[in-house]
C-alpha cells in the first residue's frame, strides 16, 4: 500500500512536470 502511494506520489510531483519536457520517455516508461 505504501509503495503504491509513494509510486503515485512521485508520479504527480514529479513525473508529470518531466512528462511535458520529455513527453515520449515517460510515456513509453509510464503508460497507462
Amino acid at each position: 500500500m505504501k509503495l503504491l502511494a509513494g509510486n503515485q506520489f512521485l508520479k504527480e510531483i514529479f513525473i508529470r512536470p518531466l512528462n511535458k519536457s520529455f513527453p515520449n520517455v515517460f510515456n513509453i516508461s509510464f503508460a497507462e
